[in-house]
């Protein structure tokens, strides 16, 4: 079994590996007419405003923290790097949540299908680790980050699809 956790291992490693090359080379992809993709004024607003509420999102869940922590729970002090990671993980969450419902998430004449492709490709690799790391470990909760990091995939991916479906819903109104 040890050989297997070893080689299994080294996939999850390639695999993260091939994600990030993968995510540079489309982020850093220049497009055919040359026009860069940009934020306009609107859209840097609407994010200065999303990552203020991700921001204090994040500090109300750590004050949240310090109070529960007090009282010793033995969940709190076996998970203690999890929970943490959580508030990262909720903060991000709250960010990306307000810039896809404002339009913000994503830079103009940047193509939704490549960064959707990415996210699904990073939320499986997540999802799949996840699963590994609890049938290897359950005890020691290592699989909770990648747990943590699949939820947040799915909800920015949930996100991204209702607000497509609401464009496309104004779009029908509007002709």
């Amino acid at each position: 079994m040890n050989t297997l956790n070893q080689i299994l291992s080294v996939i999850g490693c390639a695999a993260a590996f091939l994600v990030f090359f993968l995510f540079l080379f489309f982020i850093t992809k220049k497009k055919k007419n040359n026009k860069n993709a940009e934020y306009d004024e609107r859209q840097i607003a609407a994010r200065g405003k999303a990552f203020r509420a991700g921001f204090f999102s994040m500090m109300l869940y750590f004050a949240w923290f310090m109070v529960v922590s007090t009282f010793e729970f033995e969940l709190i002090s076996r998970y203690n790097v999890p929970i943490i990671f959580a508030g990262i993980v909720f903060g991000t969450g709250v960010f990306a949540v307000m810039a896809i419902k404002n339009d913000a998430y994503l830079k103009l004449h940047e193509k939704r299908s490549t960064q959707l492709t990415v996210l699904i490709l990073v939320t499986v690799v997540n999802a799949v680790s996840g699963i590994v790391n609890y049938i290897n470990d359950a005890k020691s909760g290592s699989f909770l980050m990648n747990a943590l990091c699949a939820v947040l995939g799915i909800v920015i991916l949930a996100a991204i699809l209702l607000h497509q479906k609401n464009e496309a819903g104004n779009a029908e109104g509007v002709e």
